[in-house]
This record gives C-alpha cells, structure tokens and sequence, in this order.
C-alpha cells in the first residue's frame, strides 16, 4: 500500500517491481521497468520508480519499510525476483489481481468505503494529496509517469 501511495504507479508498474532491475543507495531504492507498461512508449525513457528515504516519520518511511521487506522475504523467495511474492508456498510473484485484492483489504481496513473506491485509488488520492500539499506539478508528473500536465488536469485536479 505504501508503494502505491509514494509512487503513484498503476497496478501494472508496482507489479513489475523487479529485485533484478533495482539499485539501493545510501536513501533510496531505484527499481527501473524493463518490461512493456502502459507509460512505455518508442523513444522514451525506461519507467523509472524511485523510493526515497522519508526520515520525517519512520511509519510511513517507504525506504525502511521496504529493506524489512526484503530482509523477511529473502529466505522465501527462493529465484523468484518480482518484488511482490505471494504469501504461500511456492512463493511466486503475484499479479496484478492480488496486489489490487491487497490493497483493497487494506483500504477497508482503513476505514474507506471499497464499493466506491477501489485499488486504483490509491494513485489519484496519492496525486491529489500531493497536489493539495503545493507540490510542483512537475515533480507529480515524473512521480506518476506522466509527460503531460493536461492528463493530471483533466482526471486529477
């Protein structure tokens, strides 16, 4: 849920997460998406996703969460390296299904209404609320993948 929210990638993005194609730095974890998503397109850049360390408040800090996450997961993982791995033997990556049934169940949990929002959500509040704390929107459009400020306009604003 975390990564969602941070990155504002579509389910798809979150779900080729790959340990292969991932750099940790002193405060960040870079994961570059080396297969086809909906953001890739001739001639542009690879899909990037950057997970930065968020010291502010060790709760929501994606940076830490996630190198506990890879901690606890390694045993378990095995040659599987799609970051999100199911929670049952074999341990495979999972879809895209299960990570939207996830976030879904963690929405609920939360408190929010899942006949009305669903786990796509989590980009439009996340972009929202970035908006709403008076980030630039240039840092929301390569947050989200975007190369166009009229989408985050016209669907977000």
């Amino acid at each position: 849920m975390l990564i969602a929210l941070v990155s504002a990638q579509p389910l798809q993005t979150i779900q080729s997460l790959d340990i292969q194609h991932m750099e940790k730095y002193a405060n960040s974890y870079v994961f570059t998406i080396t297969e086809n998503v909906k953001q890739s397109k001739p001639g542009r850049k690879q899909v990037r996703v950057d997970l930065d360390n968020f010291a502010q408040d060790e709760r929501i800090n994606v940076f830490s969460v996630l190198s506990q996450y890879l901690r606890v997961t390694a045993d378990l993982r095995g040659s599987t390296t799609q970051l999100f791995i199911g929670c049952i033997k074999p341990h495979n990556g999972v879809t895209r299904s299960t990570l939207a049934r996830w976030l879904k169940l963690v929405l609920a949990e939360a408190g929010v209404d899942v006949t009305m929002f669903k786990a796509h959500s989590t980009r439009a509040a996340s972009v929202s609320a970035a908006k709403s704390s008076s980030q630039p929107v240039d840092d929301i459009l390569l947050t989200a993948g975007w190369s166009s400020e009229e989408t985050f306009a016209k669907y977000y604003n």
